[in-house]
């Protein structure tokens, strides 16, 4: 999976619940969360340049929520080993 694949995932479980996200950036790994937190910066940066409003909405949700994210990612951390991709 690609840093772009794992940053719309984490947008669309982030649409459903933060849960789900961090439950997804667990399972993928804080490398890979990381590179995904920071593709979602340029993107936000992108879209609002282009003046694709739902574009940088979902980017900033995922941007805003990342803390929330992050700690239900630790926890998942915990139970669920991390995927090899």
């Amino acid at each position: 999976m690609t840093v772009w694949e794992v940053t719309q995932h984490l947008i669309v479980c982030l649409d459903r619940s933060e849960q789900e996200a961090g439950a997804l950036l667990g399972r993928v790994g804080g490398g890979m969360g990381d590179r995904a937190r920071m593709l979602a910066y340029r993107l936000y940066q992108i879209a609002d340049e282009q003046h694709r409003t739902a574009d940088a909405v979902a980017y900033n949700g995922l941007i805003r929520s990342w803390r929330d994210i992050a700690q239900q990612a630790a926890v998942e951390a915990v139970t669920t080993p991390q995927l090899d991709i």
